[in-house]
C-alpha cells in the first residue's frame, strides 16, 4: 500500500528503490514460500478468500446478515453479522486494489508529488481500514502516524487532525466495544471514517476547495474550544485563546515576545516575602 506514496516522495532513484525493496522481500519471504508450509498456504488462502472474520468497523458491515451464531476466539459474539456471500470470494483484493488505484490516480494528478506523498499515504492507509472486512483498532495506527507526519512536516503545525482521529478511533473501536452493539459500533466508525476519507481525498484531488473547508473548521475550533473550556471552568479566556491559537497555527522556530509581562497585573517582588 505504501509503494506509490514512497515513489512520490523520491526525486530520483525510484527504480533502484523498487529493486532493493523487491530483493529484501524476496529474501525474507522466498524461503517460506519455497518450503510451502501450512502457514504460507493459509496466507495465500486469505488473499483469495476473506473467510469467516467479519468485523463491524468497515464499509460492508450492514450488508451482512443477522441470525447465525458467530464464534470468535473467546466464544460467541452476540449481535455480530455474518459476511454477505458475494464478499467472501473477493478475499482481500479490494483491500489492496482500491487504495492502490486511488494512490496511482493521486500521483498522476498531483502538481507536487513530494509534498503530497505523506497525505496520499494517510489516505490509502485509512482506505485500507475502511475497505478491509477484518479491520480492527491497531490497523489504524499507520494511518494516524502518516497523518501526524504530514501535519507536522508538510503543514508545519501541531497534529490536530491526527489527535482528533485518534479520539475517534478509540471511541468507536475501543470504548464502544463493551458499551454498544456491533451495529452501533459500525455506525460510529462510519460516521467519522467516511467524512475523513472524503476530506483527505479532497485535500489530494481538489486541494483549493478542501483547504477552504479545513480553514473554516479551524476557525470554528478557535471559537469553540475556548468556549468549551470556559464552560467547564478552565483557565481564563486570554490563556485559553493563546493556547488554542498556538495549537491551530503554523509552528514557529522563533519565540515571540512575552505576552504575560505586558498583560499581567502582578508586581515583581522587590524583597523576599513581598
Amino acid at each position: 500500500l505504501a509503494v506509490v506514496p514512497v515513489l512520490m516522495a523520491l526525486r530520483t532513484g525510484r527504480l533502484r528503490a523498487l529493486t532493493v525493496c523487491g530483493a529484501v522481500c524476496a529474501a525474507v519471504m522466498g524461503p517460506a514460500l519455497l518450503h510451502g508450509t501450512a502457514a504460507t498456504a493459509s496466507v495465500g488462502a486469505v488473499a483469495h478468500q476473506a473467510g469467516t472474520i467479519f468485523q463491524p468497523w468497515q464499509w460492508t458491515w450492514f450488508l451482512g446478515h443477522h441470525g447465525a451464531v458467530v464464534q470468535g476466539t473467546f466464544g460467541a459474539k452476540p449481535g455480530y453479522r455474518t459476511a454477505p456471500g458475494a464478499l467472501a470470494p473477493l478475499g482481500h483484493l479490494p483491500t489492496l486494489l482500491v487504495p492502490l488505484a486511488v494512490s496511482a490516480l493521486a500521483w498522476r494528478r498531483s502538481a507536487d508529488p513530494r509534498r503530497d506523498a505523506l497525505l496520499v499515504l494517510a489516505l490509502v492507509l485509512l482506505l485500507r481500514c475502511v475497505v478491509d472486512p477484518w479491520d480492527t483498532a491497531y490497523y489504524t495506527l499507520p494511518f494516524l502516524l502518516a497523518l501526524a507526519a504530514h501535519e507536522v512536516v508538510v503543514r508545519g503545525r501541531a497534529p490536530i487532525g491526527a489527535a482528533l482521529a485518534t479520539v475517534a478511533v478509540y471511541g468507536s473501536m475501543v470504548m464502544a466495544r463493551d458499551a454498544a452493539s456491533p451495529d452501533v459500533q459500525a455506525a460510529l466508525f462510519l460516521a467519522w471514517s467516511v467524512p475523513a476519507v472524503a476530506l483527505l481525498g479532497g485535500l489530494v484531488f481538489v486541494p483549493a476547495h478542501a483547504v477552504r473547508l479545513t480553514d473554516r473548521l479551524t476557525a470554528a475550533a478557535r471559537v469553540g474550544i475556548p468556549s468549551l473550556a470556559r464552560a467547564f471552568g478552565a483557565a481564563p479566556e486570554d490563556a485559553q485563546s493563546t493556547t488554542v491559537s498556538s495549537l491551530l497555527s503554523p509552528l514557529s522556530t522563533s519565540c515571540p515576545s512575552s505576552v504575560t509581562i505586558t498583560r499581567s497585573s502582578m508586581r515583581t517582588p522587590t524583597a523576599p516575602g513581598t
